[in-house]
């Protein structure tokens, strides 16, 4: 997954970046802007067990990225 070099704010003045698998909304503390709990495969269940990964299902609505 990449993402772009420039972030926008969403409502609420959280920072969004743009990624090929969607949008991703983070946090922002004051001091620096943070986005967790991204995810950067498919969960590795069933067939993909035991595989290489694969890039996660693209998402048109912001993920939180807050956890």
């Amino acid at each position: 997954m990449t993402a772009e070099a420039t972030t926008r704010s969403s409502a609420g003045g959280r920072p969004v970046v743009d990624t090929t698998s969607g949008p991703v909304r983070g946090v922002d503390d004051g001091i620096v802007q943070s986005w967790r709990g991204v995810p950067y495969a498919a969960a590795p269940v069933g067939e993909l067990r035991w595989r290489a990964p694969e890039a996660p299902r693209a998402w048109s609505e912001p993920l939180n990225a807050d956890r």
